[in-house]
């Protein structure tokens, strides 16, 4: 079924969420909603930006991770491919050691697809927030968009879609530059 991924992940988060939560309401070690604390106002600039991050610190740990064990079983999958290829055998023939045949050799070669799923997952943390948002009292645009859906705002709706497809844009025009910069044979003169 092509929508049990989806579902999948978007369950992981709800449960991850929900665990950070009980994990930061038992030790008092994060706050457990909202953006900011009830003294934000009264602290200064440097204290102001360090609470927001605080706050943001357990929705941000939510939405790395759930994609982080895909992209790592896929980077292993890439490196155990580039591995076998003959300029790695050859490498190790010439009598380099490991590290520098996997470090300036297998990996390179093996970041590309990871690269290229940059920018698809930049998209994705955006349109996946809008769950971890409501669970974690997170004021952000998956919120907004959620209220919006369920009052029929229309203008609203068609503007968290030009942005969440914008931020999709920007995300593959970065994983483009990136791929420039680290593959030598994609650049043309």
């Amino acid at each position: 079924h092509a929508s049990q991924p989806l579902r999948c992940r978007l369950l992981t988060e709800v449960f991850l969420a929900l665990l950070l939560m009980l994990l930061a309401y038992k030790t008092g070690w994060f706050p457990t909603n909202g953006m900011r604390s009830l003294d934000h106002a009264g602290l200064s600039a440097g204290g102001k930006v360090l609470d927001v991050l605080h706050h943001l610190a357990l929705p941000a740990l939510v939405l790395a991770t759930v994609p982080l064990a895909s992209r790592t079983r896929q980077m292993r999958a890439n490196l155990l491919d580039v591995l076998r290829m003959d300029y790695v055998t050859t490498a190790r023939s010439r009598g380099l050691p490991e590290s520098r045949v996997i470090g300036r050799h297998a990996l390179r070669n093996a970041l590309n697809p990871l690269i290229t799923l940059f920018g698809y997952t930049l998209g994705g943390l955006l349109s996946g927030s809008f769950l971890v948002e409501n669970v974690m009292g997170w004021p952000g645009l998956g919120r907004v968009t959620v209220e919006a859906l369920l009052n029929r705002d229309l203008y609203l709706i068609l503007g968290a879609v030009l942005m969440a497809s914008t931020v999709l844009v920007l995300g593959n025009l970065v994983a483009d530059l990136l791929l420039l910069a680290s593959d030598p044979r994609i650049r043309h003169d």
